[in-house]
């Protein structure tokens, strides 16, 4: 495992522990989660972005007014996992 892989894993425990701590709909939650996504994205892990993605979502959108541009990101990267996908 490289230190890419390494570092990848240490930061999605991290995220795990923020879960636990702060509550599964804190806004750090939804900036980890969203991050997350995008490094999936990245290695080319599809289904785990598409996860991580919608957990963000789900807790920007309690607050939509304030979370627009991410939610607005977070949408445009579950577009281009359909479109590497072949799906549209």
């Amino acid at each position: 495992m490289g230190k890419k892989d390494e570092a990848f894993n240490f930061f999605e425990k991290a995220f795990y522990i923020y879960e636990a701590a702060k509550g599964k709909d804190s806004i750090e939650c939804a900036e980890i989660a969203g991050r997350l996504a995008e490094i999936n994205f990245q290695y080319g892990k599809f289904k785990e972005t598409y996860q991580f993605s919608n957990l963000a979502i789900v807790i920007y959108e309690k607050n939509e007014e304030e979370n627009i541009e991410k939610l607005i990101e977070l949408c445009l990267l579950i577009c281009e996992i359909s479109e590497k996908e072949g799906k549209y």
